[in-house]
């Protein structure tokens, strides 16, 4: 009976060795895309709106600074004072697929239609410095995003 529990423990070690030492090897680049939002009739821009790479994942609004610094951590999916933003989806390789659509969000209800927007990054070279688990990025640039009220 021990013989078979000593054997069933290793197996199990080796299986979590195993587990561990592939997830160590997995790499990844990012998809990031930026630009501004801007009103369509004003041409201001608009703070405080949510860009996101998938649908359903939402933060809550504690979850965002009070007052964003510009800095790349502190608006990443978000509108900055500026109009500027920066969306990232960081994905493992070998890829297996890109979501080509940015959902744009009016999340705190300040008067503006949500809206999807495709992007297309065949045509975008990979960039950045890459290190031990990090490939590059493709960064596209689609530069201004015309947001309209809601009447």
């Amino acid at each position: 009976m021990k013989k078979h529990q000593i054997i069933i423990a290793l197996l199990i070690c080796l299986g979590l060795t195993f587990i561990f030492s592939s997830c160590e090897k997995e790499t990844y680049v990012r998809y990031i895309v930026n630009g501004r939002v801007i009103d369509k009739n004003t041409k201001e821009p608009i703070e405080s709106i949510l860009f996101s790479f998938n649908e359903y994942n939402l933060p809550n609004p504690e979850d965002r600074p009070k007052k964003p610094k510009k800095s790349q951590e502190e608006y990443d999916g978000w509108s900055y004072t500026d109009g500027e933003f920066r969306v990232i989806n960081e994905v493992l390789l070998p890829l297996v697929h890109i979501n080509p659509l940015v959902y744009i969000y009016d999340y705190y209800g300040i008067g503006y239609k949500d809206t999807t927007i495709s992007v297309d990054f065949s045509r975008v070279p990979l960039t950045g410095e890459p290190h031990r688990k990090y490939k590059g990025s493709y960064v596209l640039n689609i530069g201004d995003i015309e947001l309209e009220k809601i009447d």
